[in-house]
């Protein structure tokens, strides 16, 4: 690669993380606004998924929270494929799945590709949806 084609490279690459960045602040835009509009906490919660989305350019999404009493974590909020609503994952149990990870360790992880990195398919099996 010449170096003008690896400055090219550069500049595009730069562009393209400036402009994910862009997504980034007006989504935290959003999301400010949503906590001071919106009438409830499920309202806030939908909303910061809705907005969430096309800031990680994602297809789908999901907000899965814990159920003290059945020691679950419960699909709660689901925006592209609704039949995940009410499902429920043991964290306990599940040793590979992302969501089952980050609430055991307490840190994010970021899925660049869900092929590569390991996820639990379970649910893209029982939904057809493919994550």
């Amino acid at each position: 690669m010449s170096d003008i084609e690896h400055l090219e490279w550069e500049i595009e690459f730069l562009r393209k993380r400036l402009e994910m960045r862009d997504r980034q602040i007006e989504a935290m835009h959003q999301i400010g606004l949503a906590l001071y509009t919106q009438p409830d906490m499920d309202s806030m919660i939908r909303e910061t998924l809705l907005v969430a989305l096309p800031t990680v350019e994602a297809e789908a999404g999901s907000i899965l929270l814990y159920d003290t009493d059945r020691r679950r974590l419960i699909f709660r909020y689901v925006l592209g494929n609704s039949e995940l609503i009410g499902q429920t994952i043991d964290p306990e149990e599940d040793l590979d799945g992302r969501a089952s990870t980050v609430f055991r360790t307490g840190q994010s992880l970021l899925t660049l590709n869900t092929k590569d990195q390991g996820y639990n398919s379970h649910f893209d099996d029982v939904t057809g949806f493919h994550t």
